[in-house]
């Protein structure tokens, strides 16, 4: 039985319920690097993009929110792929007290009970805070890499679809929050991992 082909993808851009590009972020195999920004874009290097460092009493400011799944591009023995899970494996900036501030942090989105966000329910980017409308909008149920200890290295699930032939999965969503104490220039890798059953 010969292994399917599976593509992580990042959706951006676009109007709600119907985003307008997939961008390619590994083959299965290899890794590619993408960027958190106040933009909707899958990578930008420009200094206007970063996410700035909000001033004491301002409250925290918000990357735009990033959006993944997962797309079996080749199945030629119809195998069967399911427990669709991600989780994080962060470099040391990302924990609390890291750069990103003491209530900095990486929060993930997903679908409550029928988990992952479908293609009708994309939402476009937005910086949104967590008040006003990452949670109360898109979000139905979200944890953060720094809020437990099991989130860095327990998978969770993101999709209960079973795909048997090609297609997409459901999408999850990212959002970073950068606090006031936060230091200045790049922070760390955090190598984000989504994994299935095949069978």
């Amino acid at each position: 039985m010969a292994a399917a082909t599976v593509v992580v993808k990042e959706l951006n851009g676009g109007s709600n319920g119907a985003p307008a590009t997939y961008t390619t972020c590994g083959d299965g195999g290899g890794v590619e690097t993408s960027w958190f920004r106040v933009s909707d874009v899958h990578g930008s290097s420009s200094p206007s993009h970063r996410i700035p460092i909000p001033a004491a009493g301002q409250g925290d400011n918000y990357s735009y929110w990033k959006s993944f799944g997962a797309e079996v591009t080749a199945n030629g023995d119809s195998n069967t792929l399911d427990n669709w899970c991600t989780y994080f494996t962060p470099a040391a900036d990302w924990q609390p007290g890291g750069k990103l501030g003491t209530d900095g942090e990486l929060k993930i989105g997903y679908s409550g009970a029928t988990y992952g966000f479908a293609v009708a329910d994309y939402n476009v980017a937005l910086g949104q805070s967590d008040s006003n409308g990452w949670a109360g909008q898109v979000i139905t149920a979200h944890g953060s890499i720094t809020s437990g200890v099991s989130m860095p290295v327990t998978a969770t699930q993101y999709s209960n679809q079973t795909i048997t032939s090609t297609g997409s999965t459901a999408h999850f969503v990212l959002q970073i929050n950068v606090d006031t104490d936060a230091t200045l220039g790049t922070v760390g890798t955090a190598t984000a991992h989504i994994q299935y059953d095949e069978s």
